[in-house]
C-alpha cells in the first residue's frame, strides 16, 4: 500500500491525539482533579480527541482503529445516537 506524506502527517498527528488521550486518562484515574466541573471538563476534552481521533481514522482508512474506538465507547453504555452523531458531523 503506498503511503503519501499526507498519510504520513495524519499518521504523526493521530499518534499526538493517541498520546495525549492516554496522558489525560492518567490524570483523571488517579483522582487529582477534585472538583466535579474539572472532571466534567475533563471528559469534554476525552470526547473532542475520540472524536478526531475518529475522524483521523477515517480519512487513512484505519477501519480496525475506528472500530475498536467505537466498540470502547459502546462497552461504556453511551449513547449509539450520539456517538454516530458525533462521528458523522465530521463528514458533513
Amino acid at each position: 500500500m503506498l503511503t503519501l506524506p499526507q498519510d504520513d502527517r495524519l499518521r504523526s498527528i493521530s499518534a499526538e491525539i493517541k498520546t495525549a488521550k492516554g496522558r489525560i486518562k492518567e490524570i483523571f484515574q488517579k483522582k487529582v482533579v477534585q472538583e466535579s466541573g474539572d472532571s466534567e471538563r475533563i471528559q469534554y476534552f476525552l470526547h473532542a480527541l475520540r472524536v478526531y481521533q475518529a475522524d483521523f481514522s477515517t480519512q487513512l482508512r484505519e477501519w480496525g482503529q475506528l472500530s475498536q474506538e467505537v466498540d470502547v465507547r459502546l462497552d461504556r453504555n453511551s449513547d449509539v445516537g450520539s456517538l454516530t452523531a458525533n462521528l458523522l458531523a465530521g463528514h458533513r
